[in-house]
């Protein structure tokens, strides 16, 4: 059995991953450009600022695997 996770791309992956983190820190809606919800009162400042390094990352791969498929796209389209 294959779960649809096990074939979802690298940057899908990381963008689910960052929307479960921000969602956790209870922003609603699944876009990443906004702005980092705030700390929960009773989380620790450690937990929520690696939590951030984290979301950072996670978006980064997002961003560079996305223009990774526009350019393929893009270059596809030249060719027909």
């Amino acid at each position: 059995m294959k779960y649809a996770s096990q074939s979802e791309a690298s940057h899908w992956r990381a963008q689910r991953k960052a929307l479960g983190i921000r969602g956790r820190l209870g922003a609603s809606g699944d876009a990443l450009d906004g702005p980092f919800p705030p700390k929960s009162p009773k989380m620790r400042w450690a937990t929520y600022e690696r939590l951030r390094a984290v979301d950072a990352a996670l978006r980064e791969q997002w961003v560079l695997g996305v223009a990774e498929d526009l350019g393929r796209l893009h270059s596809r389209e030249k060719r027909r």
